[in-house]
């Protein structure tokens, strides 16, 4: 190699990346032209390293929040608005008696008793429509679980919104109430 321009790929606070050259197979110096060019690219270069840093840590921290999820001793999960289970926790799968995700299949309204249906669809309806800050309402809930028999559980709903303030989804924490007799 006969020619070389290399810049330092700076992060944020100046801490040096590393670095990105030129290299050419014969003399001749390197015009400012050159300089600017490999200038941009070291900034570019830093700016996509620091994305993909910021990436994994986002990856990392979504893992860790799905595994306090997965692991917590309560049902945790999220609907869409027509009731297509988006999410549920191994909790909540164990408790309604199924094995991995095919709950996912499933619509939450479709598991609430026909009796409690109602109710539970004028909470949601209310809370969304006034628009209070958190939509917040909790209430005993009787579920269908898959061999087709009804629990009882207690349940929290909050409305999820968009920035725009629209009502999104929804999601929720519920517990089962244990049998009088248990």
């Amino acid at each position: 190699c006969r020619g070389y321009l290399g810049y330092p790929i700076p992060d944020a606070s100046g801490k040096v990346l590393g670095t990105i050259c030129i290299l050419r197979p014969h003399r001749g110096g390197f015009g400012e032209y050159d300089h600017r060019v490999l200038r941009m690219f070291a900034k570019r270069a830093a700016m996509e390293i620091e994305r993909m840093a910021l990436e994994s840590k986002i990856q990392e921290s979504e893992k860790d929040v799905w595994e306090l999820v997965e692991n917590a001793p309560i049902m945790i999960w999220r609907i869409s608005l027509d009731g297509r289970i988006l999410m549920i926790s191994r909790k909540g799968r164990e408790e309604l008696g199924y094995e991995s995700d095919k709950i996912l299949r499933d619509s939450w309204f479709d598991l609430i008793h026909p009796d409690d249906l109602p109710g539970i669809r004028s909470k949601i309806d209310g809370t969304s429509a006034i628009g209070a800050p958190n939509g917040l309402f909790s209430t005993p809930i009787r579920l269908r679980k898959r061999d087709g028999d009804y629990g009882s559980f207690f349940t929290t709903i909050r409305p999820v919104r968009d920035s725009s303030g629209k009502v999104k989804l929804l999601e929720g924490i519920t517990f089962q109430i244990p049998a009088e007799d248990d």
